[in-house]
C-alpha cells in the first residue's frame, strides 16, 4: 500500500537532487536550497549547543567550551534555547519542524513550507549563544563571506 504524499516527497527531491547536480537552477529551486541549508545550519547548531547527541564523534559544546568555562549567561541562553527548541516529539516546535519537514522524507513534508516561524524561535537566541561564545574563546573566524 502506498503511503499518501510518497510520491510527491520522492518527486520533490528526485528534482531538486538532479536541479542542484545539473546546476541550472530555476528561481524556485535556489530558493528551496537556500531554506533548506539555512534550516540545516540551524538545526546543526541546536544540536551542539545542546548537545543532545550521545554519539561519541558528534560535536557538542563541552569540546568548543568546557563547561567550568562556561559562563552563568551562556547557561541561561542554553536554558532558553532548550525551551526555544523544542524536541523532535512536540508538534510544531522548531526542532519537530526541522525533521519532520526537511531532513526525514516523511508524508507531513509539503511544497513550499514556510520555516520561518520556526527558525525566528531559535535564531535570535543562537545570535546570542556565538557571541557569548566569541566573548570567551574567540571568532569563529568565518570564512565564507566575501
Amino acid at each position: 500500500m502506498e503511503a499518501k504524499g510518497a510520491w510527491e516527497v520522492a518527486r520533490y527531491e528526485v528534482d531538486m537532487h538532479e536541479t542542484l547536480l545539473e546546476g541550472e537552477l530555476s528561481a524556485t529551486a535556489l530558493r528551496n536550497a537556500l531554506t533548506e541549508s539555512m534550516v540545516l545550519h540551524a538545526r546543526q547548531l541546536c544540536e551542539i549547543f545542546l548537545s543532545r547527541s550521545a554519539e561519541a564523534d558528534n560535536v557538542k559544546l563541552s569540546d568548543l567550551v568546557s563547561e567550568s568555562e562556561q559562563s552563568e549567561m551562556l547557561k541561561e541562553l542554553l536554558s532558553e534555547l532548550e525551551r526555544a527548541y523544542g524536541d523532535r516529539r512536540t508538534s510544531n516546535s522548531p526542532c519537530w519542524v526541522f525533521n519532520k519537514m526537511l531532513l526525514h522524507p516523511t508524508t507531513q513534508r509539503i511544497d513550499g513550507y514556510n520555516y520561518d516561524s520556526a527558525l525566528n524561535r531559535v535564531r535570535p537566541v543562537l545570535k546570542k549563544i556565538v557571541t557569548e561564545i566569541e566573548a570567551k574563546k574567540g571568532s569563529f573566524e568565518r570564512r565564507l563571506r566575501p
